[in-house]
């Protein structure tokens, strides 16, 4: 077994205390499970505040649009936003990384 191995992959009772690697895979779900609420709660939040957007929505109709197309409309901003804040968010965890 490699020497880089011994803490998180050791089946062996070892002298010191020793961790698994099914901590870190668990931990990394119920991480990625909280990022995954907290996207679609942005989302639902800021397809809310459309209602806000109330004099837009009035134009585009005037315009011709279409109920879908507000939709995708709105739904299409949040996504992007949640998108480039999680490329803003990926980005800072790994300059910060060496730092931890």
């Amino acid at each position: 077994m490699a020497l880089s191995d011994i803490y998180l992959r050791s089946d062996m009772a070892e002298s010191e205390v020793v961790s698994s690697i099914r901590y870190i895979y668990g931990f990394g779900a119920i991480a990625a499970i909280i990022l995954l609420i907290a996207c679609i709660n942005y989302i639902n939040l800021a397809t809310a505040k459309a209602a806000d957007r109330a004099k837009e929505v009035g134009i585009r109709k005037v315009v011709g649009a279409i109920k879908r197309q507000l939709f995708a409309q709105f739904i299409g901003e949040s996504v992007v936003i949640t998108f480039l804040a999680f490329l803003l968010a990926f980005l800072l965890a790994i300059i910060a990384l060496p730092v931890f």
